[in-house]
């Protein structure tokens, strides 16, 4: 790592980072924790793999809040290195989404906590971005626990995402049988 910083910006949190050479890297893993001790891994985002050139790489957290941050980077043998953690206090989004078990089985539990009541689609997405599952949902203020009856997916990773523009909703889903 050449350069890494977090900043709030008007959608959550923004990371930003360089490499100036990379050597057999698979990836960067973005981990979250509200501690500073327990982490959680949010997104994982390919790396160039090698390279003797200058890059540079962003993620945007949209559920933001006060948090820390650090990014683990992983070569394709496993090594990783990590850089040092970093805290932000930026504003949350209107509305957080928690999406569990992983992986589910027969149903998932989406758990929306929102500031403001609203009328919204919940869609699962296949790799394709093909519609397989939709649900309506009436969204109050506060913490809201929405069960999905899965058993008719095929396992696989899906995408949970709300027709509410005013809503972004991006969770990965995972199905076992």
């Amino acid at each position: 790592f050449s350069s890494y910083d977090v900043k709030c910006s008007d959608k959550g949190a923004s990371l930003v980072w360089s490499t100036e050479t990379e050597v057999n890297s698979s990836h960067f893993e973005i981990q979250k924790s509200i501690n500073g001790n327990e982490w959680t891994g949010i997104a994982k985002i390919s790396s160039s793999g090698n390279s003797s050139s200058h890059k540079n790489y962003q993620y945007l957290d949209l559920e933001g809040g006060k948090a820390f941050y650090r990014i683990r980077q992983v070569d394709i043998d496993g090594h990783d290195v990590y850089t040092a953690a970093k805290t932000t206090a930026c504003n949350s989004r209107a509305v957080t989404v928690t999406v569990y078990p992983t992986p589910a089985k027969n149903k998932v539990t989406v758990a929306l906590n929102a500031n403001h009541n609203f009328k919204t689609d919940l869609q699962i997405l296949d790799a394709s971005g093909r519609i397989i599952y939709k649900q309506s949902a009436v969204i109050n203020k506060g913490v809201n626990n929405i069960q999905m009856d899965v058993r008719t997916l095929a396992a696989g990773e899906y995408i949970l995402v709300s027709t509410d523009p005013s809503i972004i909703i991006n969770k990965k889903i995972i199905i076992s049988r």
